[in-house]
């Protein structure tokens, strides 16, 4: 399947679970807990998986760098080796909670969804129910959800530290990833894998 093609069928798959009407209290179910908790969750991160896109955090590259992670910087585009990324998995996958636990176990980075996967639901909630009330053809909101969820969410590589700064004030109601952006305060790279 394309990677447009994926867009267009996550628009409609999302539009359909969105556009009907439900009671409050089974919304507030079906939106609360976005991680891989919850079936829509899991269901955001197999979508988006297939087109979303990356970035890394200068203290992020840094840390890859200082770990002699094969990596290329080019301007503002930073490429690792996919390879490079599952032979040392265990840089940037632990369960553990909270930095201090992670690099214990020898977790220094961490693949974050920006915004997290609950505001997202929130998000797409929110635009498909300002799309439902346009009077415009299926097809042209299916075309406009897809260019919206293009963009609304993106993979950031940050360290276990800015990931704890992230988490922590992200309760209650979580933030955009604008507002995630702000509170860790560096630089940031686009973010691609090479092969080998």
């Amino acid at each position: 399947m394309t990677k447009n093609k994926c867009i267009i069928n996550t628009a409609k798959l999302f539009y359909q679970i969105f556009s009907v009407d439900y009671d409050e209290e089974f919304l507030n179910k079906i939106l609360s807990g976005g991680g891989g908790n919850s079936t829509l969750g899991a269901t955001l991160y197999h979508c988006f998986g297939e087109f979303v896109a990356y970035k890394i955090s200068g203290k992020a590259l840094k840390v890859l760098q200082e770990q002699n992670f094969q990596c290329e910087v080019n301007g503002n585009r930073v490429t690792i080796s996919y390879k490079e990324r599952n032979n040392r998995n265990k840089l940037f996958s632990n369960n553990a909670k909270g930095a201090e636990n992670r690099r214990k176990k020898g977790k220094l980075l961490h693949f974050d969804h920006n915004p997290s996967n609950k505001k997202l639901l929130a998000l797409l909630f929110a635009k498909v129910q300002e799309l439902k009330n346009e009077k415009i053809e299926y097809d042209e909101k299916i075309s406009k959800l897809a260019n919206y969820i293009k963009t609304v969410q993106i993979v950031d590589l940050i360290t276990i530290e800015q990931d704890d700064i992230r988490t922590g004030s992200d309760r209650g109601d979580p933030l955009t990833a604008e507002e995630r952006d702000k509170l860790i305060k560096d630089t940031w790279y686009s973010l691609s894998f090479m092969e080998g």
